[in-house]
């Protein structure tokens, strides 16, 4: 529930905002850039970003990717401005582009339990079925979020995930 209210009020309105505003992709990555103060947090976002829109040209190739590739190796490149202006390239409405994150995000939460050994596939799979209900009503409340309204919701699990880079042995990337 944290994984998801926290991209709903940190991810979904850069998202909404590259979608609607691709004219403000520099602006809206250096705010993403400044709001993920998390270290691994932030170079996380940066890889995720730039593959993202490395297998997006390649997918779908035409003029409008091929500049936003030029666009994401000049600056940062963090992933939620850049879906919203990829997720708009392609054609995907807005709203389908926000449940794509929030569903990314619990299936990332619950693949990394599985991997982990916490939870089975099986049950994996059923959590991610109950889930849908917190996936709406997360995307009711923050469908309207504008890049202003940016908050850290979740900041045990920030400061669990700084951490990660000191670990002994590390199982993700990100």
């Amino acid at each position: 529930h944290g994984s998801i209210q926290q991209t709903g009020y940190g991810a979904l309105p850069l998202l909404g905002a590259g979608y609607r505003r691709p004219d403000q992709l520099e602006a809206l990555d250096e705010l993403a850039d400044a709001f993920l103060i998390n270290s691994v947090t932030n170079r996380a976002s940066r890889v995720q970003g730039r593959t993202l829109v490395a297998t997006a040209a390649r997918v779908w190739p035409s003029d409008a990717m091929t500049d936003l590739v030029a666009q994401a190796s000049s600056g940062h490149a963090h992933v939620a401005p850049l879906s919203g202006r990829v997720f708009q390239v392609i054609g995907l409405p807005v709203e389908t582009a926000r449940k794509v994150m929030l569903y990314g995000t619990a299936r990332g939460v619950l693949a990394a339990a599985v991997r982990l050994g916490i939870v089975g596939s099986y049950q994996a799979q059923q959590m991610q079925h109950q889930a849908r209900p917190w996936l709406d009503t997360t995307l009711e409340q923050c469908g309207a979020l504008s890049p202003e309204d940016l908050c850290q919701t979740a900041p045990i699990l920030d400061l669990l995930q700084a951490g990660h880079d000191r670990l002994y042995s590390r199982l993700f990337q990100s």
